[in-house]
């Protein structure tokens, strides 16, 4: 169980970062203006921010909805063409807003006598889900084909759906009720932040594009600026949202 739910937060972590570095393949492919390619990081964002209002209220079948929706979503991705690509982004952002919290309190409930260690590894199989996420578009990128490297994202989804839907179901303590509201304080924080913050990195990288900058150094500069913005803004932020959510477990 707990090897699985690693599993579903390292891939939360590649699908956070994956506008990153697929942005600037997206906005050449569809002649995208930096205002329509800030506008799909926006429609993610307010999809988790969506997504996390009902994550911890039934945190297994939060997990399975947000699994499910990842799944969809990497396939609309996929598939989709511009502007109903929005749709798939914000599918994408629901899917994370579910599952993202459901993971953290799944594993501090099943964690309750390490918790703090649990939670410290959780956050360092993010952390690798998303360095390896330019690296995966890189590959799509040789092999000639980053949406197949999204739908083997989607496939991975839809293992672990499978895989935790039919698996035991764990005894989870109920979080207390004024615990969405914190939650979506601080996920309505990233929605007005994060478009703001995405338009600028891509006005900088797209004039030094025009100046001949290679494309792959322009997805470790938007991954950069990605990861420092994610620092930046839910560093402290999340922090305090977790010591808050799990303090009633505690006592």
């Amino acid at each position: 169980m707990l090897a699985l739910l690693y599993c579903a937060f390292a891939l939360t972590g590649i699908l956070t970062a994956l506008p990153g570095p697929w942005l600037p393949i997206l906005s050449k492919k569809w002649m995208l203006t930096d205002a329509q390619a800030g506008s799909l990081i926006a429609a993610q964002f307010l999809g988790n921010a969506l997504g996390c209002c009902f994550a911890i209220r039934k945190l297994r079948s939060s997990l399975l909805f947000g699994l499910a929706f990842l799944m969809f979503g990497t396939g609309g991705l996929a598939f989709l063409h511009w502007p109903i690509l929005q749709a798939g982004f914000f599918c994408c952002g629901i899917g994370l807003g579910l599952t993202i919290p459901a993971t953290n309190l799944l594993i501090a409930n099943l964690s309750s006598q390490r918790r703090a260690i649990s939670l410290n590894l959780l956050n360092c199989v993010w952390g690798i889900g998303a360095i390896l996420c330019p690296a995966l578009v890189l590959i799509g990128q040789k092999l000639g084909s980053v949406e197949g490297m999204v739908l083997a994202v989607g496939l991975g989804a839809g293992i672990l759906l499978l895989s935790l839907g039919i698996g035991s179901r764990p005894d989870i303590a109920r979080p207390e009720q004024s615990a969405p509201i914190r939650v979506f304080l601080l996920e309505t924080s990233f929605v007005v932040c994060a478009p703001v913050l995405s338009l600028c990195r891509n006005r900088d990288v797209h004039r030094r594009l025009d100046h001949g900058l290679c494309p792959a150094k322009a997805c470790h500069i938007l991954f950069a600026h990605a990861v420092a913005c994610d620092i930046l803004l839910g560093g402290t932020g999340f922090r305090t949202g977790r010591q808050r959510l799990y303090s009633p477990m505690d006592s």
